[in-house]
């Protein structure tokens, strides 16, 4: 029996290297010949086809023009609602490989949000399968194509525009796995994060309590609806490409080797944790699984809570302030960031995702709140 398990898992392992070797030689093969793009050996490139044809979702029939808003600035699919899904029955993996030529909308949403600064946003047309990959597309400064996303405040943008998957259920602790060829281009950040979020007015029946736990009042310009309220933003985060601290003009020694481990209870300083990780190679061109574990704590006190972060199963960071304890959806896009990751001078680059595994560890300081909210309460 061990024997045959073995020659299983050889033969197993055998053919989804010849697939992510076909799909690495293509991007090589796809991405000569243009002076807008990266290096043929930095570019992921699975094919060059923008069409139909490879959308995750019918209901998206987009021929590469602007998808305009509803009036009520509601997005065109159902992902309105950055907190809406259900709870994991408690100890319940997930896994996706993304078997079938379509994104599982049972299981994901497809990214329809703008956040960060001067961007287009996530668009879901931007995400497709093939060949049992996930591909996530990226459109730099250079991208003079048809397509448009938009930016919340300024309307139609048709650069900076990228892509993300989001779960629809919710996790608290647990291991988070997904492996993944990051997108390698500068400008724009290949991130894998777990993200709840909630405005609470100075009325509500909880604001003292997370009050109390060092979330802080919001009086800024712009929040004047919150009453003097909060901000819940619970959230952990690794993004690629990374830069280093403490040293001078960071911006300029941004690094494909140095990740951004980030732990959040808020939107404020007080609120964050962030690190940079040193990560044992230049990690684009290759699939790696990036990975963290999430101890929301066993403590009352959670004192015993922690976040580790680990690439191909080596732990190269751990933080223990600011830990999250509100369940939240599981997020792996590309977007672009306000010039923290680089300039994006380039066309269009892709993330590839290969699967997701999630393992709940189900602690008893995991806290699940509203799953179909996300607003002022």
């Amino acid at each position: 029996m061990e024997t045959m398990l073995t020659f299983l898992f050889k033969s197993i392992s055998f053919v989804a290297n010849k697939r992510h070797i076909a799909v690495m030689f293509a991007a090589l093969i796809a991405g000569c010949g243009s002076s807008n793009q990266a290096p043929a050996d930095r570019q992921n490139d699975p094919d060059q086809k923008n069409d139909s044809t490879f959308l995750s979702d019918p209901d998206f029939t987009n021929d590469g023009f602007y998808v305009p808003r509803r009036h009520d600035g509601l997005p065109k699919n159902a992902f309105s609602n950055i907190n809406t899904g259900y709870d994991l029955p408690g100890e319940e993996d997930f896994f996706d490989d993304f078997t079938g030529n379509k994104i599982d909308t049972a299981i994901w949403y497809l990214g329809d949000r703008q956040w960060g600064g001067d961007n287009g946003g996530v668009r879901p047309e931007l995400v497709r399968v093939r060949d049992g990959i996930a591909i996530l597309e990226a459109h730099g400064d250079h991208y003079s194509g048809p397509f448009y996303g938009e930016h919340k405040t300024q309307g139609p943008q048709k650069n900076r525009v990228g892509a993300a998957l989001v779960s629809k259920a919710f996790f608290g602790s647990g291991r988070f796995e997904i492996r993944a060829m990051v997108m390698p281009e500068f400008g724009a950040t290949s991130t894998f994060w777990t993200f709840y979020y909630e405005e609470m007015s100075s009325q509500h029946e909880e604001f003292q309590r997370f009050l109390n736990l060092g979330n802080v009042v919001r009086n800024q310009p712009g929040l004047e609806y919150l009453d003097g309220g909060l901000i819940l933003n619970h959230e952990i985060d690794i993004e690629i490409p990374g830069r280093p601290r403490g040293v001078k003009n960071p911006f300029d020694h941004i690094s494909f080797d140095l990740a951004l481990t980030n732990t959040w209870t808020g939107e404020l300083p007080p609120e964050e944790t962030s690190q940079t990780g040193q990560l044992p190679q230049d990690v684009r061109g290759n699939y790696h699984v990036y990975r963290w574990d999430w101890y929301t704590g066993e403590k009352e006190d959670r004192s015993d809570a922690k976040v580790e972060f680990y690439i191909d199963g080596n732990l190269f960071k751990t933080i223990t302030t600011d830990i999250p304890f509100v369940k939240g959806q599981f997020w792996a896009g590309v977007w672009f960031p306000n010039n923290w990751a680089g300039n994006p001078e380039f066309d269009t680059d892709y993330l590839l995702i290969d699967w997701v595994k999630i393992k709940p560890f189900d602690e008893p300081n995991d806290e699940l709140r509203n799953t179909d909210s996300g607003h002022l309460q």
